[in-house]
């Protein structure tokens, strides 16, 4: 049902008569006064106002310390040095390793160390079994001292009083040895046990092998003087060029030992891990025995 157009003009009238009463009513007499606020105004003149001034200090960074690292290793503060990883170390150097390059041109090489390395190997047990006298059920075991480098006939129950072993057992058999790049030949190989009576422990000894020991010998060279070659082991001390090194680590796979150094020039220890040059052979003979 729509509603005719009188009646809409009326209600549209009776709407805003009754919105105009209701204004007055609310701003009428009755309602709140709003009084202006005025600010008290200065005669003076106005003068302008100088900032304090401050005096600037102009201070100097100290130069960053070496790492435990060594004196090589110094961070700025923005700025850490370039490392690099070497696979065959399994280490981060500052200096990059053989083969790396920058920028299409040869890395630089490391500053001289002092020291080269040019072999890591286990040491020799004291006794070494190298032969034998006789047949299968009658035979003597050929021994060497390895710190007098004398030979020795001796069986089961002898005892060497020197060397504080004992052989517990003695035996000649044939035995199948795989020879290297080859097949597989049957031979008399000879066995000893003997007890070493410093530590209880026994230790088996063959003709085929040296019989080695858990410590390992590196053998260095001073790099300003090439004629000096030392065989050193973890925890010895040696002095070069006016510098003195101690040897904190060796280890076999791969050849590496870890060196600090020390000189008076440089309050801080050195730290490099030194590894073996290419075409140096890893099993250079070592000059000590326990």
């Amino acid at each position: 049902m729509k509603m005719d157009t009188k009646r809409q003009a009326t209600l549209l009238w009776a709407t805003a008569a009754f919105a105009a009463v209701g204004s007055a009513a609310w701003f009428g007499p009755g309602a709140p006064a709003i009084e202006p606020v005025r600010a008290p105004l200065s005669t003076a003149s106005y003068v302008p106002r100088m900032s304090e001034t401050f005096e600037t200090k102009r201070e100097e960074w100290a130069a960053p310390d070496g790492q435990p690292a060594g004196t090589d290793w110094v961070y700025e503060v923005f700025s850490p040095p370039r490392m690099f990883y070497d696979r065959r170390t399994q280490r981060f150097t500052l200096a990059p390793s053989e083969g790396v390059r920058e920028g299409g041109r040869a890395a630089s090489e490391p500053a001289s160390f002092g020291l080269v390395l040019l072999a890591v190997r286990p040491d020799l047990f004291r006794l070494q079994l190298i032969g034998f006298v006789g047949g299968e059920g009658d035979c003597r075991g050929v021994f060497e001292n390895r710190d007098t480098q004398e030979t020795m006939l001796a069986t089961t129950g002898e005892r060497f009083p020197k060397l504080g072993l004992a052989i517990d057992r003695f035996e000649v058999r044939r035995t199948p040895v795989p020879l290297p790049e080859s097949m597989t030949v049957r031979r008399l190989v000879a066995t000893a046990v003997v007890r070493d009576e410093r530590t209880g422990e026994s230790v088996a000894l063959t003709d085929i092998a040296p019989r080695t020991t858990a410590r390992l010998t590196a053998t260095i060279a001073c790099a300003d003087e090439s004629s000096r070659t030392l065989a050193v082991h973890e925890g010895d001390e040696i002095t070069a060029a006016g510098s003195l090194y101690r040897i904190d680590k060796i280890q076999l796979t791969p050849p590496a030992i870890g060196v600090s150094r020390q000189s008076a020039d440089e309050p801080q220890s050195d730290y490099r891990t030194l590894t073996l040059e290419p075409g140096e052979s890893p099993s250079a003979p070592s000059s000590k025995s326990i």
